[in-house]
């Protein structure tokens, strides 16, 4: 049976994609990912193409949104807060590959998953991957192309590979 709603859910989310980030597509969006996300918060807008893998395991706040292309797993559990945004091409990772037993290949290992959380009023640059583990506190901006592999401070910019802060945020 769940290989059944895998299914279904896979085939929904390629035909959604025929509608147009206008009104009406993000409606018809946010009412399926309703459905299959753990929990979301009104406001939730997503544009064509994104791609959510164990969308049981994704909490939305309020006032979200994904513009195009966008990759993300709730394997490990995935929290994000209110007003968060995202740019073009983001990857949210929330399982890894595990590569320790020398006797066996990688793809045959298994993953290991860990949550990873994004707090309030966060803004994620186009193309910035954010690997598991990680939290990104209150406030901050993740720069395109950014590799998130360490947790963020509030009141920051971050950027680069690996992502560190560039710039601290100051409100007058």
């Amino acid at each position: 049976m769940r290989q059944i709603k895998l299914l279904v859910y896979c085939y929904l989310e390629i035909f959604l994609n025929l509608f147009p980030d206008f009104y009406i597509g993000n409606k018809i969006r946010r009412c399926f990912y309703k459905y299959y996300f753990f929990e979301v918060g009104k406001g939730l807008i997503v544009n064509v193409n994104c791609h959510f893998e164990v969308p049981s395991g994704i909490t939305i706040g309020e006032n979200c949104s994904f513009n195009r292309s966008c990759w993300v797993s709730g394997g490990g559990s995935l929290k994000i807060g209110n007003d968060v945004i995202f740019g073009p091409k983001v990857i949210i990772h929330t399982a890894n590959h595990n590569y320790f037993d020398q006797t066996k290949p990688i793809r045959l290992q298994g993953h290991s998953f860990k949550e990873v959380i994004i707090n309030n009023n966060v803004w994620v640059g186009a193309g910035a991957i954010i690997l598991p583990g990680v939290t990104i506190n209150s406030n901050s901006i993740i720069a395109a192309g950014a590799v998130v592999s360490k947790d963020v401070p509030s009141n920051v910019i971050v950027g680069g590979v690996p992502a560190r802060v560039i710039k601290e945020i100051k409100y007058e």
